[in-house]
């Protein structure tokens, strides 16, 4: 073991000063995130440079790692004149232990050390740390393991890159190849969020078997000195991990998504199981929606699905569904859903049990003030052509409510409407409950979160809408860990299967009269969003403002002084549950539109993909 330990420390020392100056790549990375955590949001340009500068040392970290991966191994080549370690006591076993042992911890451990209080700091706790520290382990190795193994099969740093340069350029033909498989392999009846998965999969599975086949045939020539032996290994394997990349039809994207994340809470597992879903009606929208990528004759449709015995506050939401509607006659329509939510009513209700809010009482002034202007506004709908109204959904059903999103033939609609198809929903869908992530006063500087969020307020100006109608505008920075986002547990970067993840509200609460009112949301997807080390980094912005008396006709402040007397609540999304559910009715009820009974002539519904 000594020796073991000799021969690392004689490679670190080695190339000391190249160590130091590629350990102080993840240190700049740490200072770029140090000075986001001071920007307001305002100005939208310099969070991106350094969002490219952070990319820039990334290239570089696995760059200049990839090079000294390669002289560490060089260091005592295999094979040559100068293999000096041959003359000494030194068997391959332990020359294999000492070099696969120093890249280990110096390329793929060190960074991690480097990076942790970075993410101290930015409040991720122990289960985020470990996680955020298997994915940059992970990455590492994705440099470490084709590094390790053409060093192990040359002698030279030139022939190591010149290898390099040409196993790039082969993989870079892959990468077109694959593309160009994603365009054309797919199955038109298959649903986009199954498809991307196997794509997911596949780009997992191969770089799995990259490190793995790496590391077998390194170790293999390290103990037996097989060259000829090896380098065919090297193009076997390098031919399984390609056609693992274009071939592989497994989905395993649900696993790995579900992976990182905390176990299903004991009291909503046992409650599952009395969930229930229907299907109520379906209605098209009154417009059609023009997109270059949809069919001319397709419009949107919303198919109204109600849950029954959800589980205390929870709610639901799905990420892409499959819709099919069937005929007697053997006919089939095939749609994929978009995401969907049963709506998040029950976070005003946790906040006034929670702070203890009274009710407001209705003002008499107030109501009289809102009904006038009720009564006016519908008197001018009134007098509109009636293709200027939406035509009312029917009365909600018991249980909460989802629409699915859906684009539909034309002639499914007006077929649907002469004769009830029966209807199956396949869903996956992942239950949620809200969770207060802090409490902050509305000023500048102020910071708080939980589990691993922290949402920090930056800056609190004045937006004056009307001279009696000043409203505040609050810049809120959010940090979480990025692999919610990207990354390699990020399975929602590739099959989209929630269109959002890590979102919540922006309540403001006053204590004083009661008032509670969402003021906005906040999301690590929004328009200003920059990764750095493991940190996902978002400004949002939320226009708050207190609740509004009517006095003499003018709305007015409830209370004067409500920025004193109010708080900033910031309200999370907990995903509580992850499962799949299929609905399914024989009759299903179609709702006709001002805009289909406008378009005559429409062809008969077909089996259309």
């Amino acid at each position: 073991m000594k020796l073991i330990w000799h021969i690392i420390r004689k490679d670190i020392a080695r190339d000391r000063w190249a160590l130091l100056l590629w350990a102080a790549l993840f240190v700049a990375q740490v200072g770029l995130g140090l000075v986001l955590l001071r920007e307001t949001g305002n100005d939208r340009d310099f969070p991106m440079k350094l969002q490219l500068a952070s990319i820039g040392l990334v290239f570089a970290e696995f760059l200049v790692g990839y090079v000294l991966v390669v002289r560490l191994v060089h260091a005592d080549p295999l094979f040559g004149t100068d293999m000096f370690w041959a003359t000494r006591p030194i068997s391959r076993g332990r020359l294999l232990a000492a070099k696969a042992g120093a890249a280990v911890l110096v390329f793929g451990l060190l960074p991690v050390l480097l990076l942790a209080p970075w993410w101290l700091w930015c409040g991720f706790t122990v289960r985020d740390l470990c996680w955020t520290a298997v994915e940059t382990f992970g990455w590492q190795l994705l440099m470490i393991a084709p590094a390790f193994l053409l060093a192990t099969l040359t002698n030279e740093l030139a022939r190591a890159l010149m290898w390099t340069i040409l196993l790039f350029i082969g993989a870079m033909f892959w990468t077109v190849f694959f593309a160009n498989t994603i365009k054309t392999s797919r199955d038109p009846d298959e649903p986009m969020a199954v498809y991307n998965g196997i794509i997911y999969t596949r780009l997992w599975l191969s770089a799995v078997l990259l490190v793995v086949f790496s590391a077998a045939i390194a170790a293999h020539h390290y103990l037996t000195g097989r060259f000829v032996r090896s380098v065919a290994l090297t193009v076997t394997g390098t031919g399984v991990v390609v056609a693992a990349g274009l071939y592989a039809p497994w989905d395993w994207h649900q696993v790995f998504r579900d992976l990182p994340q905390p176990g299903t809470p004991a009291e909503i597992a046992a409650a599952l199981p009395a969930l229930k879903a229907k299907a109520g009606v379906s209605m098209p929208s009154p417009y059609q929606i023009k997109r270059p990528d949809r069919r001319v004759d397709e419009l949107s449709l919303s198919t109204e699905v109600y849950f029954d015995g959800l589980p205390g506050e929870t709610s639901i939401e799905t990420g892409r569904g499959r819709l099919a509607w069937r005929w007697p006659d053997g006919t089939v329509v095939k749609r994929n859903s978009y995401g969907s939510t049963t709506g998040r009513m029950f976070a005003e209700k946790m906040l006034r049990r929670e702070f203890a809010l009274a009710e407001p009482v209705p003002d008499t002034e107030t109501t009289a003030y809102h009904k006038e202007r009720a009564d006016k506004l519908a008197a001018r709908l009134a007098k509109t052509s009636p293709s200027q109204r939406r035509t009312s959904r029917p009365p909600a059903q018991p249980g909460l409510r989802m629409l699915l999103h859906s684009q539909v033939p034309e002639a499914l609609l007006k077929r649907g409407l002469a004769e009830s198809p029966a209807f199956e929903a396949t869903l996956d869908c992942a239950m949620s409950r809200p969770v207060i992530l802090t409490e902050l006063p509305l000023q500048a500087g102020e910071q708080g979160g939980m589990d691993s969020t922290v949402v920090r307020v930056q800056w609190l100006s004045e937006f004056v809408k009307e001279p009696e109608n000043k409203d505040r505008v609050l810049w809120l920075l959010v940090t979480a860990p990025s692999r919610w986002q990207t990354g390699l547990w990020a399975v929602n970067a590739l099959a989209r299967d929630w269109m959002n993840p890590g979102r919540g509200e922006a309540w403001v609460i006053n204590r004083t009269n009661g008032d509670c009112f969402r003021s906005g949301n906040y999301s690590l997807q929004s328009t200003q969003v920059v990764l750095v080390a493991g940190v996902a980094l978002s400004w949002n912005n939320a226009r708050i403002r207190a609740s509004m008396v009517a006095r003499n006709g003018v709305l007015v402040d409830r209370d004067p002084q409500w920025v004193e007397h109010s708080s900033l609540v910031l309200v999370a999304e907990e995903v509580v549950a992850r499962f799949p559910t299929t609905v399914r009715t024989d009759r299903q009820e179609f709702k006709p539109s001002f805009y289909v009974e406008l378009r005559p002539g429409a062809a008969p519904a077909s089996d259309t993909p």
